[in-house]
């Protein structure tokens, strides 16, 4: 017999709200419950999506559900995670897990000790141009030297988190995914909503820049080898490629749809599919060097 799950959502916000699309179009799942501080809200998204119950701030409604995921605001993020993850329920988590190192740790005990499922939010991950980058680049003939990634956008007034923390850590995770990062290997220059993280990890010449104040979106990979440039566009979904040969464009699946894929992904890590333990790990290295240089960016500050 096929699983079908019960999920509760806690938030039901701009991302509860796109979580809750992807849950219900999934064929395996079926939205038990939402949790919002707005019972109003709450209940227009249960009606919108075909959910179950909804209520306020009472996350008891979560007992009867079979996983959870968590969008609400980061302060808020290890309060909700914290006893869920300690009583072993699958949980995923909006970036970042958590708003201090403390909370972070504290969860990451709790999930080491109960077995339980932990995922963070990093949608990025399953965006289709990223796919079609990483496959590239582990099929260079050539040592990758560099790799600078940047990720802007315009001032939002309501937005919270540092840029480092909202933006920065997205690309922190991708980088991860090709060669884990260590947390003390990346020098931090910071100027107001802007950050840049430098160094080299290996034998790789890294930077990273995150801008919460510039004019424009920008969601850009640059890979180089000696002879290869890769140009990664996550907001025209393009890969390009310039090399001896010359310049070409390199197919991207632009159907598929990186919250949807996430989930499924989210699903294969609870049913066994991925590494539980290695995705932990990830998530303690990725935050960590994310902690290290929004501490440092702000003392510079």
């Amino acid at each position: 017999m096929t699983t079908r799950w019960r999920v509760g959502l806690v938030g039901a916000g701009v991302m509860g709200r796109r979580h809750a699309v992807a849950i219900a179009a999934h064929p395996r799942c079926r939205l038990g419950a939402i949790v919002d501080h707005s019972v109003e809200r709450a209940a227009s998204l249960a009606a919108d999506v075909g959910a179950g119950s909804v209520a306020g701030d009472d996350i008891d409604l979560l007992a009867a559900c079979d996983m959870v995921v968590v969008a609400t605001s980061t302060p808020s993020h290890h309060g909700v995670a914290a006893p869920l993850v300690a009583a072993g329920v699958p949980v995923l988590v909006e970036k970042p897990l958590a708003a201090t190192t403390v909370e972070l740790d504290e969860l990451l005990v709790h999930a080491r000790r109960s077995g339980g499922v932990v995922a963070v939010g990093f949608q990025q991950r399953h965006h289709p141009a990223w796919i079609a980058a990483l496959q590239l680049i582990g099929s260079l003939d050539e040592p990758v030297v560099e790799w600078h990634a940047a990720r802007t956008s315009p001032t939002v007034p309501r937005a919270q988190g540092s840029a480092v923390l909202d933006l920065m850590v997205h690309d922190l995770d991708l980088f991860d995914q090709w060669c884990p990062i260590g947390d003390d290997e990346l020098e931090v220059v910071h100027r107001g909503l802007f950050a840049r993280a430098i160094g080299t990890v290996g034998d790789v010449d890294v930077q990273f820049v995150a801008d919460r104040d510039a004019a424009s979106v920008v969601r850009r990979i640059d890979v180089r080898t000696a002879r290869t440039h890769l140009a990664v566009d996550l907001v025209a979904s393009t890969v390009d490629v310039i090399d001896p040969r010359g310049e070409r464009s390199i197919a991207v699946d632009r159907d598929l749809d990186a919250l949807a894929a996430q989930w499924q992904w989210f699903l294969d890590l609870v049913e066994g599919g991925h590494d539980r333990s290695a995705e932990l790990d990830s998530i303690e290295r990725v935050h960590r060097a994310a902690f290290r240089i929004d501490a440092a960016a702000v003392a510079v500050a």
